[in-house]
């Protein structure tokens, strides 16, 4: 395989992973949510949680893509397996 389809192989495959720890992630925090709060909280506010859950967990989702990729990065070295997504222009 060539270092285009090695990159959009990784970029797919990441991508699917991604998500589905956004899922995981949102689910967990759902659960803690209901468990804990939901009978404190009025259900007229409840969706504005679960909406700051969904947002919470993207972020999260994204601090854990961010420090997984660079340490497989660092780890595998990556940078010679994979083409540049964006190269620069000379």
């Amino acid at each position: 395989m060539g270092k285009k389809a090695n990159t959009v192989l990784f970029i797919l495959a990441a991508t699917v992973g991604n998500l589905l720890v956004m899922i995981l992630v949102f689910v967990v925090l759902l659960t803690v949510f209901s468990l804990a709060l939901a009978a404190h909280i009025p259900p007229e506010s409840q969706q504005w949680v679960v909406l700051g859950l969904l947002i919470g967990s993207i972020a999260i989702t994204y601090v854990i893509y961010y420090k997984t990729v660079r340490f497989l990065t660092k780890k595998y070295e990556l940078e010679k397996h994979f083409e540049p997504i964006f190269p620069k222009r000379k």
